[in-house]
């Protein structure tokens, strides 16, 4: 519990929020319940993205938050002397080996552009610390496209 609580005092210090006691088991789990209905949970009517002309339902509210509000969040700026630096390294790299370097990053198993961005859809939730291996997973979409059927998932009461 040390862990949980030092971790939500820097959430809370970092909002101009104190707490000027240790949180409780039954306050960790509510936080932790809330945290994780947040981020993971989905539920009827919660509605609807459009990825590569196919629709999607959301599979959480941080998923909505996310995808209107991730430029915000990350405020990405743009070095124009770094990125020429590393365009001159990349097209080094070209000249020297082709477009091979650029375009074999993993094996796909011949999946197409769409079904690979529905794996990706479908593993995201599940990949937070990057550890999931996506030949893994193209392999297992190739053996058996419908792991990754949307009608299929919910047609067994997934992901609500």
């Amino acid at each position: 519990m040390e862990n949980f609580n030092k971790f939500f005092k820097i959430l809370l210090t970092n909002s101009q929020i104190t707490l000027s006691r240790d949180l409780n088991l039954k306050e960790i789990r509510f936080i932790i319940s809330k945290i994780n209905e947040y981020f993971y949970t989905n539920y009827e009517g919660i509605g609807y993205t459009n990825i590569l002309d196919d629709e999607f339902e959301y599979f959480s509210e941080f998923h909505k938050f996310w995808e209107k509000y991730h430029k915000e969040v990350l405020n990405p700026k743009i070095d124009e002397e770094k990125c020429e630096q590393v365009a001159d390294v990349l097209h080094d790299v070209y000249k020297k080996f082709g477009k091979a370097p650029f375009c074999e990053l993993y094996d796909t198993f011949s999946l197409k552009p769409k079904e690979i961005c529905t794996i990706k859809y479908f593993s995201a939730n599940q990949d937070f610390r990057g550890s999931r291996k996506f030949e893994d997973l193209f392999k297992k979409y190739s053996e058996d496209p419908s792991i990754f059927d949307k009608i299929k998932i919910t047609s067994r009461g997934f992901p609500n």
